[in-house]
């Protein structure tokens, strides 16, 4: 299972809480990521909570045959949580010890408990077993440093932030050193506390109207619960724009800051629209069709690479080639998707290498790919975000990212010449259809901090 998890992404686009997870309009567009996410990776993790609340996920296990064969222990792992005795629990036995108030108000009582949906991906997937009082303490931890964050002081005003601190070490037990005052069958810390208990005594205690501070204080709340179960099950996660921020908090509140590495812009012969909905479209020998292909093979190498020389700009190479073959699937099988290309968005998609520290303690690259959407608030657009990239110690005892940094430095007068013109060819030009069109987008001193809002 060690090798298997390795290759694994945790798959934060199955968020209940995700418009294309809980808006019943937008189930085709869930399908379209679900299978997107099925051509860039290997195996999707997702946790138990979230196949029993998404109500797209369950509504096409129940009507949709092809996303019935599409999963299957190759491609998908459920995390699931084990009872005090370490045994694992079903998830209809998850589901019904949920409490009836939590049901998502997308579901009717009788598709909530049904039993025929969850029984089936109980029976066809792969399980990753994790302890519930594992996650309880891991998100208890860092709610507090999360709360006692330069950032959440900034956003909280000192005063604010302190109680909250106090307020959260108290409930959860969490001592100054990280150890716990409250014993482990005690322990049930969870985001339940500041949505709820905390919003009762808010006012009582600091005096202040709890609807001023709720937004920023459920924010913060909601980030650590966000990274709790991938960190545990050390897994780097795939996540939505909507969760970016969420990780940038947990970043900072350790200190790290991420920094752009590299961005690349190519041309699309589908606009967002058509694309997606021809990912809706594509069987799953189409699927199987794409993840054979050379193109895919070659990407998947070159992400999977464990000595890490893979620059930046390879990468992006990899992707416009295995992009433009996904497109060329899709306008072989639907010639009406190909000749409705207009569909009020730029025709671009946009990579962007971004520098950080994760929650695992180690220094990754992460990957963030999009269609460059004349709508800067659609979340069609974003492909998906993974680390790609490990920083390693040579012997030389600098990092990847150091040596890299003190190369950049010597080329810094060549970059300052050439900021447009960095790598620039023709993507779909008939006379040379095989090249791309990428741009590089470099700030003053050679250091590349243009970020363009890509998720």
């Amino acid at each position: 299972m060690a090798e298997e998890k390795e290759q694994s992404s945790y798959w934060l686009l199955s968020d209940d809480r995700l418009n294309l997870c809980c808006k019943k309009q937008q189930q085709g567009i869930f399908k379209a990521h679900f299978k997107h996410a099925l051509l860039f990776n290997r195996r999707l993790v997702v946790p138990d909570s979230y196949v029993i609340n998404n109500y797209n996920f369950r509504y096409a296990i129940r009507h949709d045959k092809e996303i019935q064969q599409l999963i299957n222990d190759q491609v998908l792992c459920i995390a699931r949580r084990c009872d005090d005795q370490g045994v694992e629990q079903s998830l209809v036995q998850i589901r019904d010890e949920m409490q009836e108030d939590k049901r998502p108000k997308e579901f009717s009582k009788e598709e909530y408990d049904s039993n025929d949906d969850l029984g089936f991906v109980d029976q066809v997937v792969q399980t990753l077993p994790y302890s519930f009082n594992d996650v309880s303490d891991r998100y208890a931890t860092k709610a507090v440093d999360v709360f006692q964050s330069s950032k959440a002081i900034e956003k909280l005003g000192e005063d604010v932030a302190t109680v909250i601190t106090r307020l959260s070490r108290e409930a959860s037990g969490v001592n100054e050193d990280g150890s716990f005052a409250i014993k482990p069958e005690d322990r049930s810390f969870g985001r339940a506390f500041y949505f709820y208990k905390l919003k009762e005594m808010f006012h009582r205690v600091t005096g202040k109207d709890w609807k001023e501070y709720e937004k920023d204080i459920l924010g913060f709340a909601n980030a650590p619960y966000l990274t709790a179960l991938p960190s545990l099950l050390e897994l780097e996660p795939i996540y939505a724009p909507q969760h970016k921020e969420a990780f940038e908090i947990v970043r900072s509140s350790k200190g790290d800051q991420s920094k752009i590495v590299d961005q690349f812009s190519f041309s699309s012969r589908l606009g967002l629209g058509s694309f997606v909905k021809g990912l809706e479209l594509l069987s799953c020998d189409d699927l199987h069709w794409l993840i054979e292909t050379d193109e895919a093979r070659h990407l998947s190498l070159m992400l999977s690479d464990e000595e890490h020389k893979v620059e930046g700009q390879s990468i992006a190479v990899a992707i416009c080639s295995y992009q433009r073959r996904i497109e060329d699937r899709i306008m072989q099988r639907f010639e009406g998707l190909s000749a409705d290309s207009s569909d009020g968005n730029e025709k671009r998609i946009q990579i962007s290498l971004d520098d950080v520290a994760s929650y695992l303690n180690d220094t990754c690259v992460y990957l963030s790919v999009a269609f460059s959407s004349l709508s800067p608030l659609s979340i069609l657009g974003v492909v998906f975000t993974k680390p790609v990239l490990t920083a390693i110690k040579h012997a030389t005892g600098m990092t990847k990212r150091e040596k890299e940094e003190e190369k950049a430095l010597q080329q810094q007068e060549v970059h300052r010449q050439n900021l447009k013109e960095i790598v620039q060819a023709e993507f779909m030009k008939e006379e040379c259809p095989d090249r791309i069109d990428t741009v590089g987008y470099w700030g003053e001193q050679g250091k590349e901090i243009l970020y363009k809002d890509i998720i």
